[in-house]
């Protein structure tokens, strides 16, 4: 099995660093020239999926569409960015100097953002929808496209390589780079390796 991660296209947030959470916001039009080129590199490396699963976020879909086109991907809701609550829209910066627990929240798993999730619960909706859908043994010849956010690829990365919530911030994914998982399929567990991380191309 293979499976490809792609975080989506910049936004304006993201430029300001601003927090954004499950905001509806388009992406910019750098954004949108980040998936144009994504898609080249894939249709230029002959890069083929059986299926493209993009979150049901503007910036997502958005970034979906350009690569996929617009009939081709299948929305999922478990895998929308984690639900920061009353920290949407605030300078990160800021809302650290207020929460400054939140700086290494993996050693927190259980405090919620406020008026938003956990990370325990975000893990477990994400991590419970990759392994139901995708890490099924009966897919082990297929190849997935999955168009997210940094946090969501975040958790499922961790889900995939077995990694404790404690080192969460272990990966940071760019907009519209990509990332390989290829997986083995063994008698009682997986054997994921890494190809690509973050791939650069021209």
């Amino acid at each position: 099995m293979n499976v490809y991660f792609t975080r989506h296209g910049e936004t304006k947030d993201n430029k300001q660093k601003i927090l954004i959470g499950q905001k509806e916001i388009p992406l910019t039009e750098n954004g949108k020239s980040q998936a144009i080129k994504l898609k080249k590199h894939i249709e230029n490396s002959r890069i083929y999926f059986d299926t493209c699963y993009s979150s049901p976020l503007k910036r997502a879909i958005e970034t979906a569409q350009i690569i996929c086109g617009h009939d081709k991907i299948q929305i999922v809701p478990e895998i929308s960015e984690i639900d920061v609550g009353i920290a949407s829209e605030k300078v990160c910066d800021d809302f650290l100097l207020e929460y400054p627990q939140f700086y290494h929240i993996g050693y927190y798993p259980d405090l919620n953002y406020p008026g938003g999730e956990s990370l325990n619960e975000f893990f477990k909706r994400c991590s419970t929808w990759i392994n139901n859908t995708v890490l099924n043994i009966s897919n082990q010849d297929k190849s997935y496209f999955i168009i997210g956010h940094a946090g969501c690829i975040n958790t499922m990365m961790h889900s995939i390589f077995s990694i404790p919530l404690i080192h969460y911030q272990a990966f940071h994914f760019e907009h519209c780079l990509l990332t390989h998982i290829k997986i083995l399929f063994e008698k009682n567990y997986i054997k994921p390796e890494i190809i690509a991380f973050n791939s650069q191309y021209a």
